[in-house]
């Protein structure tokens, strides 16, 4: 295995782990003209948005969990 430099490492964590916070900012920035496309009353819309919200935020937990469930794995030495 090459030897893998400790500060190349830390930079692709930070930008892997700033990646969705990013991602969660434009949605969010994106969210006033969500509400004017969709086409309903307030209330309906209000839940539109929500869903939208919570649909997005919760598509990048499996990633999160499988990398959890890979580490584990690895550290106890089993093979996949």
């Amino acid at each position: 295995m090459p030897h893998v430099r400790p500060p190349m490492v830390l930079a692709i964590c930070l930008a892997t782990g700033f990646t969705p916070l990013l991602d969660q900012a434009v949605l969010n920035v994106a969210v006033p003209a969500l509400r004017t496309d969709l086409a309903a009353d307030q209330a309906q819309v209000q839940v539109q948005v929500q869903w939208i919200l919570a649909a997005h935020s919760l598509s990048f937990e499996p990633g999160a969990g499988a990398g959890r469930a890979a580490r584990g794995r690895a550290r106890r030495g089993r093979e996949w």
